[in-house]
């Protein structure tokens, strides 16, 4: 029995439908612009970063190999709603209590490691800051297109709070 075309199409289009009913993928992963903090490309201090991380890391030094992700992303990837003034204790505790890693990747080569700040804000658009060991690692040159991962026991975890149609971090009230 041949099915006539013009019910193919109808079931098509119905199963297309059905298809952008479903839950929106997770997002394992992002990509846009990366730049650096607290140490510049050169090796010199960057003077618009304090050098010491939302949770007390040194990251005005050469061997820390870390990122810094917006606030809003790092509220919203933990579960967390409201401020990052209310939210920042809560953030380094899901941080160090899951032993949170980030996984950079650029031109093929990924590199692991600790989110130890929070930044850039949502005004640069860029989707992460990376530490002087980071970005030299990459070859990042200061300025660079990556994707990152946020890693929980080995296994990628969806990112929240970042508008991946628009690169940008999600606009939120008491979010830099």
């Amino acid at each position: 029995m041949n099915v006539p075309s013009n019910v193919l199409a109808a079931w098509r289009t119905i199963n297309d439908y059905l298809s952008s009913l479903s839950a929106p993928a997770d997002h394992l992963f992002c990509i846009g612009e990366a730049t650096m903090f607290a140490l510049n490309w050169n090796g010199s201090i960057d003077r618009g970063d304090n050098g010491i991380g939302a949770w007390g890391a040194h990251t005005a030094n050469k061997s820390i190999m870390g990122v810094s992700l917006p606030e809003g992303v790092l509220i919203a990837t933990a579960g967390l709603t409201g401020t990052w003034k209310d939210n920042r204790a809560k953030v380094g505790e899901w941080l160090a209590v899951n032993r949170v890693q980030v996984d950079v990747t650029k031109n093929g080569k990924t590199l692991r490691g600790d989110i130890v700040d929070a930044g850039p804000s949502r005004s640069t658009h860029n989707c992460i800051d990376l530490t002087y060991a980071m970005a030299h690692g990459l070859e990042t040159n200061g300025r660079a297109v990556v994707s990152y991962s946020i890693i929980i026991s080995g296994q990628k975890i969806p990112i929240k709070g970042w508008d991946f149609e628009n690169g940008v971090e999600i606009a939120q009230p008491g979010v830099a």
